[in-house]
């Protein structure tokens, strides 16, 4: 083993020898530098964005930019996303122990609207609404017993939204809100 002062004074001695340099090859590289082509010139509007240059904006006419296509996105995206209406809330008729509800959706660009909660183990087969004229307008009815449950509406069974009208429940711990319906008892005591 080599003790670390011997390391030490080999690579000093390396350091302070001299390093053989070639001779500049002149006549060589004068000829490689006269048979690379000239650079271009640009033509105006004519070679915009062609070449090494790319395109070059000020800051101002960037944001400019990047605001003009936030907008028109936002716009593009209002007018062809499928966004559903207003409900109505859930209307409640007595029969007995339970009650009667209907539960009401406007969502004219929907093709299938179902409704599931806890009164319906979240079954999106369980519950199916039906159209109602032209207007976009999905309803359905169903008996629930008296107490509080949550449920939304699924649009095209893959958009899960809560009613519009009813009071929200706090987060289920999926990322999800639903919609809070209390049932009473239609007897009076």
């Amino acid at each position: 083993m080599i003790p670390d002062r011997e390391v030490e004074r080999a690579v000093a001695r390396a350091y302070r020898e001299a390093v053989p340099i070639r001779p500049l090859d002149t006549p060589g590289l004068m000829e490689r530098l006269a048979s690379t082509p000239a650079p271009r010139v640009s033509r105006g509007w004519f070679d915009f964005g062609v070449g090494p240059r790319g395109l070059t904006l000020s800051p101002a006419l960037g944001l400019a930019a990047a605001v003009l296509l936030l907008m028109v996105g936002a716009w593009a995206g209002g007018r062809f996303v499928s966004r559903p209406a207003v409900s109505s809330l859930p209307a409640i008729a007595a029969t007995g122990t339970s009650q009667v509800v209907e539960f009401v959706l406007v969502a004219p660009l929907a093709e299938h609207v179902t409704v599931v909660g806890d009164f319906n183990g979240w079954d999106p087969a369980a519950l199916p609404m039906r159209r109602a004229g032209k207007g976009g307008t999905w309803s359905t009815a169903m008996a629930i017993p008296e107490g509080r449950y949550t449920y939304c509406y699924v649009i095209d069974g893959r958009t899960w939204l809560p009613d519009p009208r009813a009071p929200l429940a706090p987060d289920d711990g999926f990322g999800l809100r639903n919609s809070v319906l209390l049932v009473r008892s239609g007897r009076s005591s």
